[in-house]
């Protein structure tokens, strides 16, 4: 696989997506690689740890497609996919992203960020969202990066509501 600026046609508009999707947007989703699909591109590869060129080669498409995967799993299993789990974000793949949005009450941008994340892969039966902890070394995402930015009680779960006879509460510091 090799996308460059300047190429057009339907894989740089499943690349235009699955980029949108993983927040990095290009813009206008139209099926041309140019300036900012090139800026998306670079911007996935840096925030992935990948070769930062621009291009997108076996590894950049490799990654996007295993960031798709999940993503079209979860929103199958709630109802919102039924195409294929192939990694390839098609149009109906944004669009189950954006009804899901839409159904949780979420800003239906596409794009599967911190908020659209923990509800689609972390919510609960009863609509409550469980963060996915404990994490383990290698543990990569957006809990990743909350878990390490925030101060030790915050991972710790809710306190109960007042009705609640259970007597849990936070540390205090």
């Amino acid at each position: 696989m090799l996308i460059r600026a300047g190429d057009k046609g339907i894989q740089v508009r499943y690349l235009q997506n699955a980029l949108k999707i993983m927040c990095c947007s290009p813009g206008i989703i139209d099926g041309e690689f140019g300036p900012g699909t090139e800026a998306a591109v670079l911007k996935f590869q840096q925030e992935w740890g990948l070769t930062a060129d621009g291009i997108v080669g076996d590894e950049t498409w490799s990654s996007l497609i295993a960031e798709i995967r999940p993503i079209q799993r979860a929103l199958k299993k709630k109802g919102f996919y039924s195409d294929s789990i192939s990694g390839i974000a098609k149009a109906s793949t944004f669009n189950a992203v954006t009804a899901f949005q839409r159904s949780r009450g979420l800003t239906d941008d596409g794009m599967v960020g911190n908020a659209t994340r923990a509800r689609l892969f972390h919510e609960n039966e009863d609509g409550s969202v469980t963060p996915p902890f404990p994490l383990s070394i290698g543990s990569r995402g957006d809990f990743t990066i909350g878990a390490l930015s925030c101060p030790y009680w915050m991972a710790l779960p809710p306190r109960p509501s007042p009705k609640s006879s259970s007597s849990f509460r936070p540390p205090t510091i």
